[in-house]
């Protein structure tokens, strides 16, 4: 009796898993790039989750985001972009400012981010949320203070690096949810779509990082 009480609680978590999998609602598929979107729970706002493999490897496509000054070059909407703390992979803080269409107001926010890289697959993941009270709000911008999400670069064993860029967040300032869910598919296919022209940068190539280990390359 207990053994099958005990399955029967098994699949029902498999079940709950696989379901909440299936929230992802591919809403874009261009170029090969993927743009996934659900709706977060407790909101009207949705999350979103853009995949696409690029061709680089870990320490270059890390040397792109370690280049903070320089996000708002690749980063959709992104004005600006400022390194707050000094960069550690254990934890760093960054600044952001994005420009909001009229007439709407500009947002900004400052994220707090940590880097981890599994010791097994190599996979290299960049995690962010916002943390409040690392720099003055100003009067120009709505301050955003929900956002989480996570930059995850996996190396494939035919080349090139699996990316996926997932945020959820809560623009604040009473925007519309229809407004805010408009942008959730254009900002990561965008965003993507200039990464993969930015890793070819010169001068991103050849960098490396104590923190970043490389897999090892076949040589059958």
């Amino acid at each position: 009796m207990v053994k099958k009480m005990v399955v029967g609680f098994l699949l029902v978590l498999f079940s709950c898993v696989v379901q909440s999998e299936e929230e992802w609602t591919l809403k874009k598929e261009e170029n090969g790039i993927k743009v996934f979107t659900k709706q977060i729970e407790d909101s009207n706002f949705n999350a979103f989750r853009a995949e696409t493999v690029v061709d680089a490897t870990l320490s270059t496509l890390m040397a792109v985001h370690a280049d903070v000054e320089y996000v708002n070059e690749w980063l959709k909407d992104c004005s600006e972009s400022k390194l707050l703390t000094e960069f550690d992979p254990n934890g760093y803080a960054v600044y952001f400012k994005t420009d909001s269409p009229w007439p709407v107001k500009d947002r900004d926010y400052t994220l707090r981010y940590k880097i981890e890289q599994d010791p097994k697959d190599y996979t290299l993941t960049i995690h962010f949320t916002a943390e409040v009270g690392l720099m003055p709000e100003s009067d120009d911008c709505v301050r955003i203070t929900v956002l989480d999400g996570f930059w995850e670069m996996k190396p494939l064993a035919a080349g090139g690096v699996n990316v996926i860029y997932q945020v959820s967040t809560d623009p604040g300032g009473g925007v519309p949810a229809w407004l805010a869910n408009s942008f959730v598919i254009d900002q990561p296919f965008h965003s993507l779509t200039k990464l993969h022209e930015r890793v070819k940068m010169e001068k991103y190539q050849g960098k490396t990082f104590k923190f970043v280990k490389e897999p090892k390359v076949s040589t059958d």
